[in-house]
């Protein structure tokens, strides 16, 4: 049986594991400013209000979508606990962290 303390646990740690990794690629590899320490985990939704904002409704959609797709499926893993739920949040969770590495690596 999982646990909801587990589906958090996991999810926090992937998330966690992820940010890390970013600051790690940035930080170290790229030698960016030390704001990426808090745009890396927020710049999909950022980015997402800003483009609407300059009216790039393409790229506002995209990172609003994958927004909302990855806080609906953490928190419908949380609710449910089923595995099949749990493997799509964490899915959800790369896909997002991916979109902010190319948000941030395009320089938007």
């Amino acid at each position: 049986m999982i646990t909801r303390r587990k589906v958090v646990i996991s999810l926090a740690v992937n998330f966690s594991l992820q940010w890390a990794l970013a600051l790690l690629c940035w930080m170290g590899c790229f030698h960016a400013r030390a704001m990426v320490i808090w745009m890396a985990p927020t710049a999909p939704p950022y980015y997402g209000f800003r483009f609407l904002a300059k009216r790039d409704l393409d790229m506002a959609l995209v990172s609003l979508i994958i927004t909302a797709l990855t806080i609906g499926l953490c928190l419908l893993a949380i609710r449910l606990r089923r595995t099949l739920t749990l493997v799509a949040a964490h899915i959800a969770l790369v896909i997002y962290w991916l979109w902010s590495f190319c948000l941030l690596g395009i320089g938007v």
